[in-house]
């Protein structure tokens, strides 16, 4: 795959995803059709290759040329056809997704939009409902996704200082294992990053459930400095958000009360109340405990009419303590928008 995209970039100067198919299935299978001029006249890898070779090369394209040259007419020829025909399936089921429906009318034709239109102040919207579209809307959603994290790292700030944002919604039908690394440097490329999801289960199993998965949720739930935590049932995500909002130094009152008598003789007669001793003791003790238990998370009021419109939420952000609490989480509540009755006419 490399060996073409090379090819297509020196031959054309862009590469796209069915001038990468045609050129992988219309490659030379032995040396005597490579000599063949009814495979020449009929080939796309022998048209690149001939346009590659009279195209203008800088000295990095003249030796990334000859490697490409020397695999096309030589290497790939001579393979086995066993081996070859793996070769040619791996690469050809790589591109298929993006060589066909609507994933090759939007990716693979003209385009009028990029992602650096975000450093112009453009909010670009990706329109692709995974309800609707199933795994093409992942992939087209997480593609585009991808795109904008890679153009926007390497942007110039101190040119281009625009702060942009990357907003999911639904975050665990998108979340890669790329999204670790980005969100460790993003903030030096001025991107602010809000991802929404129902619980951190979702993100666990997103990334594949086992121990690797749940490392690379730690790290980018690490790295996003606010959270806002709402009414949640899932006890895995309630320890967690107890886990980030801390565990406190906290004093417990606990007290002991026993009664006795020793006059065995006066018990046999009921009159045994008349000795009766009583020894009461109280103590405190103190523990590291959450400064917010778990469950108080299955308290938290979940908007509607019932709720006033009122949906409450405990914020934790990082660094800097809010002055209603001088800690570094606050329990807040955000308002609805009230839904109005339509009237009957």
């Amino acid at each position: 795959m490399r060996n073409a995209i090379d090819l297509l970039s020196i031959a054309t100067g862009r590469i796209g995803v069915p001038e990468l198919y045609r050129l992988v299935i219309s490659a030379p299978t032995s040396l005597d059709q490579l000599r063949s001029e009814e495979w020449k006249a009929k080939s796309y890898c022998y048209q690149c290759l001939a346009a590659a070779d009279r195209a203008y090369k800088n000295p990095v394209q003249r030796s990334d040329f000859e490697i490409v040259a020397d695999y096309f007419c030589v290497e790939f020829p001579n393979l086995s056809e066993k081996t070859r025909s793996v070769v040619v399936s791996t690469c050809t089921s790589m591109v298929d997704v993006l060589n066909r429906g609507i994933l090759r009318q939007h990716f693979c034709s003209d385009t009028n939009l990029t992602p650096e239109a975000t450093e112009q102040g453009k909010i670009i919207l990706i329109d692709f409902p995974v309800k609707q579209f199933g795994e093409v809307g992942v992939f087209a959603q997480v593609l585009w996704k991808y795109a904008f994290q890679r153009t926007i790292e390497r942007r110039n700030v101190v040119e281009n200082p625009r702060p942009v944002f990357l907003w999911a919604d639904e975050a665990q039908n998108f979340i890669t294992s790329y999204d670790m690394q980005f969100q460790t440097t993003c903030r030096s490329s001025r991107v602010a990053t809000v991802l929404l999801t129902q619980n951190v289960s979702n993100v666990y199993a997103a990334l594949g459930g086992s121990e690797k998965g749940r490392v690379e949720a730690a790290s980018l739930f690490a790295n996003l400095n606010t959270k806002i935590l709402h009414a949640n049932s899932d006890p895995v995500t309630n320890e967690w958000a107890a886990s980030i909002v801390g565990r406190t130094l906290q004093q417990f009152a606990n007290g002991n009360t026993s009664s006795s008598n020793d006059d065995s003789s006066a018990a046999a007669f009921g009159i045994d109340w008349l000795g009766h001793t009583k020894n009461t003791s109280a103590g405190f003790s103190e523990s590291f405990e959450w400064d917010l238990q778990p469950s108080e998370f299955l308290k938290l009021r979940t908007g509607g009419p019932a709720n006033d419109w009122l949906v409450d939420a405990v914020v934790v952000r990082n660094g800097k303590a809010f002055a209603a609490t001088g800690r570094n989480w606050l329990v807040t509540s955000f308002e609805q928008a009230r839904r109005q009755k339509r009237r009957k006419r």
